[in-house]
């Protein structure tokens, strides 16, 4: 019997919010947010609503060829930080209200990074053969990972491939095999 009281029967619904749509607290009771959107995967728009203690917070954005339009709801009495894509990491501060902001989005034909074993989970899964390396080599260290991985259970977001390494057993190893193998694709490339 599995316990229906297990963190990945929550992370999904938590990722969907906190990354796919990009609204997530960073004060406990939503007094504070992010607004941090991710497209990719090929979805074309995303929206999350929740009601804080402080109101109604809401993102939403659309992907539109090379254009991202963001729509932002912050309750009153609170205050978002807002990062969007290819604006480099940059934080915007605003206060309550309602925003939009439409910004250039580079397509996923653009340039990648290397891949890397300090890339983010979130990252590593946006580029399909990579993350079929990845969830293999996994499997193979772990063959009950399967169920995890079919049922679509992810780590938090930010989570970098080494912290996910440190939680399996022999992760040094994994870390060693997965590095060859992300050399062997970038050599591909």
């Amino acid at each position: 019997m599995t316990s229906f009281n297990h963190y990945a029967l929550g992370a999904v619904a938590y990722w969907l919010h906190g990354t796919v749509a990009g609204l997530a607290p960073t004060e406990p009771g939503y007094r504070r947010l992010r607004v941090e959107p991710r497209p990719g995967g090929g979805l074309t728009h995303a929206r999350a609503r929740l009601h804080t203690p402080y109101g109604l917070a809401e993102v939403s954005w659309t992907l539109d060829g090379t254009e991202l339009t963001v729509d932002a709801l912050v309750p009153p009495n609170t205050t978002a930080e807002v990062v969007l894509p290819d604006s480099g990491g940059d934080a915007v501060e605003v206060g309550s209200g309602r925003y939009r902001w439409t910004v250039p989005y580079a397509s996923a034909d653009a340039e990648l990074a290397p891949l890397s074993v300090d890339m983010s989970i979130d990252a590593l899964l946006d580029r399909e053969e990579a993350a079929r390396v990845f969830k293999d080599l996994l499997i193979a260290y772990i063959p009950e990972a399967t169920a995890f991985i079919d049922s679509g259970s992810g780590a938090p977001a930010g989570t970098t491939v080494r912290a996910i390494a440190g939680m399996i057993p022999d992760g040094e190893t994994f870390l060693s095999d997965l590095e060859a193998r992300f050399a062997e694709l970038e050599d591909r490339v």
